[in-house]
């Protein structure tokens, strides 16, 4: 009886947090499929979801913010990297001075040197008070990102090379291109 009245309320979050997590991959997938690519892999954290479509060489990103709800495509393909933009204030105490994170964006920057850069919030001190992983979850997307897209242009590099030279070609089994 006591026992069961103690577990209900834990049975009620984890069924809140999973149908919330949900949400969110469904509205990741429905970016998706509007824009016909397929996540390859996704992590959904919070009030956010982000993924990446390695075969359509794009990110896929969704916020469920307080005010408004973020949706985005982003093919990488005109942009050279991406940086995490923290936009933060010094705080003086009488224990010193710190710093806080008002805003954590995940920047692409163009190759172009006109391109305009897009940014992708993934926290704001408007939505919430305190960081939930935003940090470690940003950090571990850049990463991932300039990784992937590092891999991705020496990969067509490769090909490319690989074209215009015949004797590159006589070489490497056409079963291998």
């Amino acid at each position: 009886g006591t026992l069961g009245l103690c577990i209900i309320p834990f049975i009620l979050m984890i069924r809140s947090n999973i149908e919330r997590e949900n949400k969110l991959l469904q509205s990741l997938q429905t970016i998706s499929s509007i824009n016909n690519c397929k996540i390859t892999l996704h992590e959904i954290s919070g009030d956010l979801a982000i993924g990446l479509a390695e075969h359509d060489n794009a990110i896929v990103f969704f916020k469920q913010g307080k005010e408004k709800e973020t949706q985005r495509f982003i093919s990488l393909a005109p942009f050279r990297s991406c940086k995490i933009n923290n936009h933060g204030r010094t705080v003086k105490s009488s224990d010193g001075s710190y710093r806080t994170i008002e805003k954590l964006e995940l920047l692409f920057e163009p190759q172009e040197k006109n391109g305009t850069p897009i940014a992708l919030e993934f926290y704001s001190r408007n939505d919430s008070f305190q960081l939930n992983g935003e940090l470690q979850l940003i950090e571990k997307w850049e990463a991932l990102i300039n990784t992937y897209m590092k891999k991705d242009k020496a990969e067509k590099k490769i090909i490319k090379q690989l074209k215009t030279d015949p004797q590159l070609a006589l070489v490497i089994p056409t079963s291998f291109l």
